[in-house]
């Protein structure tokens, strides 16, 4: 039997037959480097949507202990107020007692100015609570959107391997 060269276009006139039913089923199926391939995607999208999570759950830890800490400064100084405040309120009493009448005035007006630095600092600690929960939602809500889909291969159903 005579082996075709490569130039040769002797192949094209041979009937081929299509593979046994077996075969067939076999083949639609993916295996080897195919089922390999897309086990590997499935496996790539998984530690995808793994580290966006991660990276949204460090971030809000991050955004709450940073929130905290200035909710605990801001709760000093509104400790340091208070005991301003409790000075000048003895000095006003003692200015009231010894009925200095400007003295009584500018204690009133330093006792007022540290009440409103004091609400101020409340204030300050609200906005700062609800800024971040506020970014926590934001980031839990982008890291549940945050999905890798790929579009469908046309063609077979099966992506290839190549």
């Amino acid at each position: 039997m005579r082996q075709p060269a490569r130039n040769d276009r002797s192949e094209a006139e041979t009937i081929v037959r299509p593979p046994p039913v077996h075969l067939r089923r076999w083949t639609a199926r993916p295996h080897g480097v195919e089922l390999f391939s897309q086990l590997g995607t499935a496996v790539l999208r998984a530690v995808r949507r793994a580290y966006v999570r991660v990276e949204a759950v460090v971030e809000i830890v991050a955004v709450r202990l940073v929130a905290q800490l200035r909710i605990l400064r801001l709760a000093v100084e509104v400790r340091l107020l208070e005991v301003r405040r409790r000075s000048a309120m003895r000095l006003l009493g003692e200015a009231a007692y010894a009925g200095d009448e400007k003295e009584v005035e500018r204690c009133r007006s330093y006792i007022g100015a540290i009440e409103a630095e004091v609400e101020s600092r409340r204030e300050q600690e609200v906005a700062v609570r609800t800024g971040a929960a506020q970014h926590s939602n934001d980031v839990l809500i982008g890291s549940r959107a945050t999905e890798v889909h790929e579009p469908e291969p046309r063609g077979r159903g099966a992506p290839s391997a190549g």
